[in-house]
């Protein structure tokens, strides 16, 4: 074979490898700010920033990067739902949310005007905007506690018997047990550099 050929299929060669696609990211890392969300998943937590995801174990631990981006859920839909037997949540014109037995009509106002809410079956209804976040027994009808999480909160999802928190700005996890009204700092997620 002439030095022309070797050359030249050398070259192809060099071409068609590097219009390949490019490998999954195998980094286990987030970027430090960004849009976040969560997904929860066999058991698994996933939380994304922009389109970089890990796999997070029961700790809140990242453990492997994920090779796909899992969808983003659908926004929760803010409207006044039922929240077990005998109990509403419901929204004023003013933005705030009530929770109320219908049985006895007795009420408690849960988190601020404005906050988004969302209910994590069986025990805990969540209001947050921010950096706060409330907590609410919808059983007995009582606020467990208000916190103020190290972010702005992008999403709160039913975890075991917890509450998880993902936060953006800066990027992280917090859980929050509802029946002690106790948080868990998630470990830190880790930035790319």
């Amino acid at each position: 074979m002439s030095t022309a050929r070797a050359a030249i299929i050398v070259f192809l060669v060099g071409c068609s490898c590097s219009s390949k696609r490019a490998d999954p990211p195998t980094e286990l890392c987030v970027p430090a700010q960004g849009s976040a969300y969560g997904v929860i998943s066999n058991g698994k937590a996933i939380v994304c920033v922009e389109a970089t995801c890990v796999i997070l174990d029961r700790d809140g631990k990242p453990t492997a990067p994920t090779t796909t981006t899992p969808p983003r859920p659908p926004p929760q839909v803010q409207q006044d739902r039922q929240v077990g037997t005998g109990r509403v949540v419901a929204r004023d014109p003013s933005g705030q949310w009530t929770l109320r037995n219908t049985e006895t009509g007795q009420s408690i106002p849960v988190g601020s005007p404005g906050d988004r809410l969302d209910v994590i079956e069986p025990g805990a209804v969540v209001a947050y905007q921010g950096t706060k976040v409330q907590v609410a027994d919808p059983v007995a009808l009582k606020r467990a506690g208000t916190f103020t999480m190290p972010g702005t909160v992008a999403m709160v999802l039913p975890w075991f018997d917890r509450v998880f928190v993902v936060l953006e700005k800066p990027a992280g996890t917090m859980q929050i047990d509802p029946a002690t009204a106790t948080v868990y700092a998630g470990a830190p997620l880790p930035v790319c550099r």
